[in-house]
């Protein structure tokens, strides 16, 4: 009896450890790492009226690796990113700040890095769950990635997919800038001290979402809200459909509304004063493509919070929230989401691989017009921007992208109120290590 259950208990250890070697390798053979090189030169130059030119310059080699790993057992695993933006050379201006390095108290930049990473739990092969620090792209809580390196959150995330719809929400408390390395707490608004200082407490950014794709269809609603602070609505819907073999055409429409609340909304909004705590936004577009051309049109107009809410952005408090406006006419330097300021655009694209293989262009004009009211002056808006690109057929993943802008803002009436001038260099390469 003693041979025998020494036996099954030798097969039950066998066992248990061919199973947990079987599970330890599907969760390597099912994980991957990535790497990202990002060699960035970038020019800004701002004009204000007769005043002096402030001119930004930096280039620097950013250097990404993004781990992923499979799942133990199916049910677990992590993952882990280290990043860090390396100086080449680096001049900046008085005001402006393009963003691609750490600054210190002089304005002067410097070399930086940040890791960060979360555990994750496979839901039924369908969705995730995650809890740590990571980049985020939902409407309402996502992170910049213009520049060397892009923000991150520390957050609790979820999405699951099902019969073409996803289902997503997160819980974050902290944020980290573009240029920083550590976090920061989300804040909102308390109470005002006696000598009219705000106060702030810890208060978690929570947002959800769905989002469906299919037949051409695709529509996206998303809600968030930061007690005390305010809450933000965001909706969008495009159709897209093919005339022929060589053509289609896409049309679509977006809503947004956000509305400051709680503590923030007595301390901030001027009420007695016509002040308004929440604005609304809205945009549509249409847009063909005929073979390797295409085109578009768009607009985007803002609503009017009688001088309460001075734009259109997400105002999550604290945390160094990165979170970009999302709307059809946000291009590479201004996004046209001023209160009372409604803007269009016409842009235009080719693909001209039959001259050279992986070279593309494209170019987009805005118009706008801020509408001030009482003593304020109008505000004519307009900028353009042109792109090229070309991903080398010979080495993939190796790419070159040129990008220029210039944004204007005028009184009605006047020239050269404010003037911005935006040129970018970057040589991206990707490729996976494994």
């Amino acid at each position: 009896m003693k041979n025998l259950s020494k036996s099954a208990l030798s097969v039950a250890i066998v066992s248990a450890l061919a199973a947990t070697s079987a599970q330890a390798e599907q969760f390597m053979d099912d994980s991957s790492l990535n790497i990202h090189l990002r060699n960035f030169y970038m020019n800004k130059d701002v004009q204000k009226g007769t005043a002096k030119s402030d001119k930004d310059k930096s280039w620097v080699q950013a250097v990404r690796a993004d781990f992923s790993s499979g799942y133990f057992a199916n049910i677990i695993g992590i993952d882990l990113s280290s990043y860090y933006t390396l100086k080449a050379t680096e001049s900046r201006g008085t005001s402006t700040a393009n963003d691609l390095l750490q600054k210190d108290s002089k304005n002067k930049g410097h070399s930086f890095g940040k890791n960060f990473g979360a555990v994750k739990v496979n839901l039924m092969d369908k969705g995730v769950a995650k809890y740590g620090r990571m980049v985020l792209d939902t409407p309402l809580l996502n992170e910049s990635d213009s520049r060397s390196l892009p923000s991150t959150t520390e957050a609790f995330y979820a999405d699951y997919t099902m019969e073409g719809f996803t289902f997503y929400g997160a819980v974050a408390k902290k944020g980290n800038s573009r240029t920083q390395s550590g976090y920061e707490d989300y804040q909102a608004a308390h109470s005002l001290t006696d000598d009219g200082e705000v106060t702030f407490k810890k208060e978690a950014v929570k947002t959800f979402g769905i989002s469906y794709e299919g037949h051409g269809l695709n529509l996206g609603a998303a809600y968030g809200k930061q007690n005390n602070a305010a809450s933000a609505l965001y909706t969008d819907a495009s159709y897209s459909f093919d005339l022929n073999s060589m053509s289609s055409v896409m049309l679509g429409a977006q809503y947004g509304k956000v509305h400051v609340i709680g503590n923030s909304e007595d301390i901030f909004i001027n009420k007695a004063g016509g002040e308004k705590s929440s604005l609304s936004w809205f945009g549509l577009m249409a847009g063909m493509n005929f073979g390797k051309f295409s085109t578009s049109v768009s607009m985007t107009d803002i609503g009017d919070a009688k001088g309460g809410i001075p734009d259109a952005g997400v105002p999550w408090q604290g945390g160094e929230d990165s979170t970009e406006f999302n709307g059809y006419n946000s291009v590479q330097i201004n996004d046209f989401y001023n209160e009372n300021e409604t803007s269009y655009k016409v842009k235009v694209g080719y693909d001209f691989s039959d001259m050279l293989d992986g070279l593309s262009a494209s170019a987009l004009y805005v118009t706008g017009k801020i509408n001030n009211s009482g003593s304020d002056e109008d505000v004519n808006t307009s900028e353009y921007n042109v792109r090229i690109d070309y991903a080398v057929p010979q080495m993939d993943g190796l790419k070159f992208t040129l990008r220029h802008a210039k944004y204007d803002a005028n009184a009605t009436g006047k020239t050269n109120d404010e003037t911005k001038k935006d040129t970018r260099v970057l040589i991206t390469y990707d490729f996976a290590v494994f």
